[in-house]
């Protein structure tokens, strides 16, 4: 097994293993995606001054190869769910593209 096959076996357990939620991706022009991966749900964080501001803030984990040459981009809409249940619908932005490792991470705004 090569470098890039271990990797992407390592990405299906890590992002889509047990900790993983159901990620439906709307892009612009309404092609949908169903994947699974990982939802960050944040009460608080640090501004550029270095103070803590509360405020949920979400960032949200995927398997590129799930995407199927699709590539997150600020203003798809996305819907999933955290832990508690708790649905959760906004657009993406600031999306993250590691096309060494296979994944893309973005946070959600609001819609």
């Amino acid at each position: 097994m090569g470098l890039l096959d271990q990797i992407e076996l390592d990405n299906s357990f890590m992002v889509e293993g047990d900790f993983a939620r159901n990620i439906k991706l709307i892009e612009k022009n309404g092609s949908e995606h169903n994947v699974k991966g990982l939802v960050k749900r944040i009460g608080v964080r640090t501004d550029s001054d270095g103070l803590k501001v509360i405020g949920a803030s979400t960032c949200i984990t995927v398997r590129l190869s799930s995407l199927f040459g699709a590539i997150p981009d600020d203003g798809w809409t996305v819907t999933t769910s955290d832990v508690t249940g708790l649905t959760i619908t906004g657009k993406v932005f600031d999306p993250m593209i590691d096309r060494a490792a296979g994944r893309a991470t973005f946070f959600i705004g609001r819609n």
